[in-house]
């Protein structure tokens, strides 16, 4: 059962096309990967999830809603049941762990401030930070960062987590602590997630289902076993960490002879 569809996506930016005829389906309780390169529009995919950017065409469904057609109550009740982790944490930097923790509780219900400490103590030590709730974010390791944004995310008990590359930048210590938690939230307590990476082994390892993105569409998708078989030769080269061409490596633009002769 599909939480959220996307049919048919085209969007784009001024003049230059993200997204053309890509659809995808985010099954409920399991983790699906979307995956691709750096600059291929993993992070546009999760804003247009959330109705923060609207499709040129195409649909975006989050539990049988169409995002882009609901009212405002609607798109803010739907954003309140989907956890968000920011690639690179974004913890409010004048607010303590235990104040960022506490910021979505504060803001989306009532709860008296002696339940929302208990709350609050319970998520930290849920992802292992259960001494930080007095740090300020600057006195946190980037792998303690991530934690506690996630611990934020997880602040209302969400159906889905969006994960924007959980792993860059970790440590393998703090890499494998996320792979656990990322894991043990997903199966024990039946959070559907998402996750939009370019680290191969670290996101296949906990991929129920995978998406690959290159050059505005869906080249491959499937379980991991399929992924690695698939012969398309970017696929193969994503995979396996491989440059067999140039246009591997190019970003998909006017060829390097269009743009020496461009305004010529």
């Amino acid at each position: 059962m599909a939480i959220i569809k996307i049919k048919d996506l085209y969007f784009k930016r001024e003049n230059k096309v993200i997204f053309d005829d890509v659809s995808i389906d985010i099954r409920k309780d399991k983790i699906t990967a979307i995956m691709g390169p750096s600059g291929c529009g993993k992070t546009t995919l999760l804003r247009l999830i959330g109705g923060q950017l609207e499709p040129c065409y195409g649909k975006i469904k989050v539990k049988n809603k169409d995002i882009n057609n609901i009212s405002k109550k609607e798109i803010f009740a739907i954003r309140k049941d989907i956890g968000m982790l920011f690639q690179n944490g974004a913890l409010f930097s004048d607010l303590t762990v235990f104040n960022n923790v506490a910021f979505p509780v504060r803001e989306h219900t009532n709860l008296s401030e002696s339940f929302v400490r208990d709350l609050v103590l319970m998520k930290l030590h849920s992802v292992g930070l259960s001494g930080s709730a007095h740090l300020m974010p600057s006195q946190l390791s980037l792998g303690m960062a991530k934690r506690a944004a996630l611990a934020r995310a997880i602040a209302l008990d969400p159906s889905i987590i969006m994960y924007d590359e959980p792993f860059s930048g970790q440590d393998p210590i703090s890499v494998a602590t996320l792979i656990k938690l990322i894991n043990l939230l997903n199966k024990s307590l039946k959070i559907t997630t998402i996750i939009v990476s370019h680290d191969v082994d670290e996101t296949m390892s906990i991929a129920d289902y995978v998406y690959i993105i290159n050059n505005r569409r869906i080249i491959a998708e499937g379980q991991t076993k399929d992924i690695e078989k698939n012969t398309n030769e970017f696929v193969q080269c994503f995979v396996n960490r491989k440059v067999n061409n140039r246009k591997n490596v190019q970003y998909p633009e006017k060829s390097y002879e269009e743009a020496l002769l461009y305004n010529k």
